[in-house]
């Protein structure tokens, strides 16, 4: 059985993209658990404004951004990539934000409700 080599600077390169990867990744994730802490900032802006500049800067244009600056020859990919699968992207992006949507208008309305059982229960004391 073969194992692939780690040393050579194909070896360390390999490492090096793994470690950049992680880092992406653990940068990403703070960054995803920080999103909020703009929204103590600007008191005066409603919470689905924030949430609209949250949305369009970290799933449009950042990502739009970075794939334009790391991805060589990105309309080549595009042009090779298949009608289909470009379709299917969209259409779980598109499900994804409504749902995500749905969710906002079902804790609304969960709340609301749990606000009418608490002056219901304070109510009857």
């Amino acid at each position: 059985m073969r194992t692939a080599k780690t040393g050579g600077p194909q070896g360390a390169f390999m490492n090096l993209s793994i470690l950049v990867g992680a880092g992406l990744v653990l940068l990403g994730g703070v960054l995803q658990g920080l999103f909020a802490v703009p929204m103590k900032f600007v008191q005066r802006w409603k919470y689905e404004n924030t949430w609209l500049d949250f949305a369009l800067s970290g799933l449009v244009v950042f990502p739009w951004l970075v794939t334009a600056t790391t991805v060589p020859h990105l309309g080549v990919v595009y042009r090779l990539t298949s009608t289909h699968s470009i379709i299917g992207i969209t259409g779980f992006g598109l499900c994804w934000g409504a749902e995500a949507i749905r969710e906002l208008e079902f804790n609304r309305i969960c709340n609301w409700l749990w606000g009418i059982v608490e002056t219901l229960e304070f109510a009857q004391i």
